[in-house]
């Protein structure tokens, strides 16, 4: 069989093989987004999608190094388990999305680390958790969007809790809208099974329950940056109105 594509492009490549293995082992190692990233997704179960940027990186630089798709079982298996412990397609740029169920199908020791994940009946559970934190994602937006609901006060008082709804929601929708087509869903030795897959993944009542998360969250996300901006723009009067309360209060008890 013809080698891939990848492989005859990075083959025309001539780069320092000792370079390449400190590249390799410093993106294993390390966090290099380590504020923006760990901002954003600071929770250990939204470690994949904090980690992947370096994860895109990592696939790309691994065809420098075939040796270690090919036959370096426990590197590879150090890489799946750190990067995609629950996902198996790699964003590589806008409208790029590889399925590395596929891509590493050629490749002894990438083959077997990815198949842990990518197994028709891992993708079926990994798929069912992403699609329940759907759901629980849009009754709670529902609920924050209800008219007169999502406050000024309560931003201020709930941050935490606001911004752990955005990220949730973020991470649920990433997974579902990488994961539509791949391949490993499809897979399954029971083809009831895989039919129910299938129609889960790719039918028109999950395109529908996509887009309402998406147009919820979007809106969410807006009303939060214009309630902050607001705060922001009125925090010398609301300091200074806190302050006068405090005053006021100290004096009343004061008197007793």
């Amino acid at each position: 069989a013809d080698a891939p594509f990848e492989e005859k492009l990075f083959s025309r490549c001539s780069v320092n093989d000792e370079f390449v293995q400190k590249v390799i082992g410093c993106l294993m190692a390390e966090n290099i987004y380590p504020q923006s990233d760990a901002v954003s997704f600071p929770d250990f179960e939204h470690r994949s999608t904090r980690l992947a940027k370096q994860a895109s990186l990592l696939y790309t630089i691994l065809y420098l190094q075939l040796d270690i798709l090919r036959s370096d079982e426990m590197k590879m298996r150090a890489i799946v388990d750190r990067f995609f412990s629950d996902n198996w397609m790699v964003a590589i740029d806008s409208g790029l999305i590889i399925d590395l169920s596929k891509k590493w199908s050629n490749f002894g020791a990438a083959r077997a680390a990815i198949g842990n994940v990518a197994s028709s009946s891992m993708a079926k559970d990994l798929y069912a958790f992403n699609h329940h934190s759907m759901k629980q994602c849009t009754v709670q937006l529902h609920g924050y969007l209800t008219h007169g609901n999502l406050t000024d006060e309560l931003i201020l008082k709930n941050k935490s809790q606001i911004l752990d709804c955005a990220r949730r929601s973020n991470v649920a929708l990433r997974w579902s809208i990488l994961h539509r087509n791949s391949s490993a869903a499809k897979r399954e030795a029971s083809p009831r099974a895989s039919v129910d897959i299938v129609s889960a993944l790719d039918g028109p009542a999950m395109d529908v329950e996509v887009l309402q998360l998406l147009l919820l969250t979007a809106h969410f996300e807006d009303k939060v940056r214009q309630s902050l901006s607001r705060i922001l723009d009125t925090r010398e009067d609301i300091w200074v109105a806190s302050r006068s309360e405090v005053v006021t209060k100290l004096s009343q008890a004061s008197s007793f």
